[in-house]
């Protein structure tokens, strides 16, 4: 399960992709890449280091989540961030984490739950 977070400015798309801070020449990721990876440490988010130059509020976010479950990375091209925060508890109904307490005025934080597989598990051949 996971934890997510938005500050509540805005990134300009524009910035991000024009941002001399973006690397431009990241090794593709494949799908079966993510699926053997089962620490859940795999892959980046180019975009995270020029999201996070133009718009401080989204490594505050980031910055929060790590703090709190150690494992927090930007989605997209911002300004969400998210966090594997724990699992449901033994009734399935309860996560085991909770939303931190300190988030600043006009953010949204949301409790998700995870997949149990990827929507695309079985669509590519091996």
């Amino acid at each position: 399960d996971g934890v997510s977070k938005s500050p509540k400015s805005e990134c300009a798309t524009s910035a991000i992709f024009g941002s001399p801070l973006l690397v431009r020449d990241t090794e593709a990721v494949i799908l079966a890449g993510f699926l053997a990876d089962t620490a859940g440490g795999f892959g980046r988010n180019d975009l995270q280091a020029p999201a996070e130059a133009h718009c401080a509020e989204v490594g505050v976010a980031r910055e929060i989540l790590q703090r709190r479950f150690g494992n927090a990375r930007m989605t997209g091209s911002g300004s969400a961030v998210f966090a594997r925060a724990g699992s449901m508890g033994t009734n399935g109904a309860e996560p085991t984490a909770a939303m931190p307490a300190d988030l600043p005025p006009g953010w949204v934080g949301r409790m998700c739950r995870s997949l149990e597989q990827h929507p695309l598990v079985g669509w590519a051949p091996d």
